[in-house]
């Protein structure tokens, strides 16, 4: 297939404003021959590429048995009417997937004015 060059031309190149076009008269002389490119599929070789895999996991997902908390109120501090009940968990015992023990602890957070403890150290278990 013989394409001419300047088709092209436009995907290639940038739009040039016409102030930094060449004009006609300087653009060198070209034969016919030189204005066209030529595509071919001479020495061109097909690849086959094949890949197969298999991937297969389980995600163990823990169980939880029971956990210590503390109930505390959080209240906005623009409008101190506003509040939220939360939960504050201080300590998790699990079972995996395979029915071994687990067990998470987690640090009580700092106090702050807006946090107001209604309840410590209340429990509940999970069969």
């Amino acid at each position: 297939m013989r394409v001419p060059v300047g088709f092209y031309e436009t995907f290639v190149k940038p739009q040039v404003p016409p102030s930094f076009a060449p004009t006609p008269n300087q653009a060198p002389a070209l034969s016919e021959d030189d204005r066209l490119v030529t595509f071919n599929s001479q020495g061109a070789k097909v690849i086959r590429l094949s890949n197969s895999g298999s991937y297969n996991f389980t995600k163990s997902k823990a169980t939880e048995k029971k956990r210590t908390f503390d109930v505390a109120r959080v209240h906005n501090s623009l409008a101190p009417s506003q509040f939220v009940d939360v939960e504050v968990v201080h300590r998790l015992k699990l079972r995996d997937a395979l029915g071994n023990p687990m067990s998470r602890s987690y640090a009580k957070p700092a106090p702050r004015d807006n946090v107001e403890i209604l309840q410590q150290n209340q429990t509940r278990s999970r069969t």
